[in-house]
């Protein structure tokens, strides 16, 4: 785990490779509580991380927006692909994208909660309030 100046305060991030855990300086002076509560967040990230959830879905959008260009840039491709396709498909592919997100967050906050250390759940402080 390490501490970056890149991120917003009280964020973090991982890097998928490494397993890597990054903190916002901004944890340094927070409770160990509240650094506990980031790190397991993001430990549940790298934990659920799933191609289908997260690189799929980018990848489709950017496909259809690709079409979509394609679509105004080119009088021919116009005539050859219904108007409503790359519209509609990028639409779709914008909510598949936002609600895999959306999954994955809570799957993290899932992975959080059951991972939670047993002496801090006796105190009584919990990972989400």
């Amino acid at each position: 785990m390490e501490y970056s100046r890149k991120l917003r305060p009280g964020d973090g991030t991982f890097d998928r490779k490494t397993g890597k855990i990054q903190l916002s300086e901004s944890l340094r002076s927070a409770s160990e509580v509240e650094v506990l509560r980031v790190a397991f967040h993001e430990a549940g990230h790298y934990h659920t991380c799933s191609f289908l959830r997260e690189v799929l879905p980018l990848r489709l959008a950017g496909g259809f927006v690709m079409l979509l260009a394609l679509c105004l840039a080119f009088a021919s491709v116009r005539a050859w692909v219904p108007a409503y396709i790359p519209f509609f498909g990028l639409v779709a592919a914008v909510l598949v994208f936002e609600g895999g997100r959306r999954r994955g967050e809570q799957e993290a906050d899932r992975w959080a909660r059951a991972h939670w250390p047993d002496d801090l759940s006796a105190r009584g402080l919990t990972p989400y309030l």
